[in-house]
């Protein structure tokens, strides 16, 4: 956990300046970014990762390359109530409750049993869930402004590499280990919590 982010709440201290995702930091970006797109437009191959349209649905995107796989879980949507309810449940940490993040769950877990090398990641909302489906699972979770709840003082989750920015507020109370957390400062954006500031990364 970090101990400053406990203390102050909603003030992050920022990382370096420099940093540059790795390859797998930067495939999880690309896949967060087409799995926050609509369904028709999403690209169907992201180097060699090959976009599975039979699992592919609204609200998550699956790459696969060989055996291994990697799920994206969508951002909010705000014309879609079930977003809502989704956050209303992180809002609330009653995640448990929440039929998208058990179906999630339950996708990720018959994957998993069936012999796939499988790993989540997401953006807020989609973050959320996917730090919760690593939290559950013990899979590897590559999260941008993951949703939390502001009543929750610690939510660290051990394979989960988390990427936010100072003064977000949607994010503000994720903890994890310092190795783990990447708090950055937002430059492509005034809004702290848009997507597109984690391009400075790439």
């Amino acid at each position: 956990m970090d101990t400053l982010s406990f203390l102050f709440n909603y003030i992050q201290l920022p990382n370096t300046y420099n940093y540059r995702f790795t390859d797998d930091e930067r495939l999880a970006y690309e896949i967060t970014k087409q799995t926050n797109e609509a369904l028709e437009r999403r690209a169907t191959s992201i180097g060699d990762w090959q976009l599975d349209m039979n699992d592919t649905d609204a609200y998550k995107t699956v790459y696969r390359r060989g055996n291994d796989a990697i799920v994206g879980f969508r951002e909010t949507k705000i014309y879609d109530t079930n977003d809502i309810v989704s956050d209303l449940n992180i809002a609330t940490s009653t995640e448990e409750a929440n039929q998208r993040f058990n179906q999630s769950l339950k996708y990720v877990e018959a994957q998993r049993n069936n012999g796939v090398n499988i790993k989540t990641t997401g953006f807020s909302l989609g973050g959320s869930i996917s730090r919760f489906v690593s939290s559950k699972l013990n899979t590897k979770s590559i999260t941008f402004a993951a949703g939390t709840s502001p009543f929750v003082f610690s939510n660290d989750v051990e394979n989960s590499k988390d990427f936010i920015m100072v003064y977000d507020v949607v994010s503000s109370k994720l903890t994890n280990k310092k190795e783990n957390l990447y708090v950055g400062i937002p430059t492509k954006s005034l809004n702290p919590h848009a997507f597109i500031n984690y391009s400075q990364y790439l």
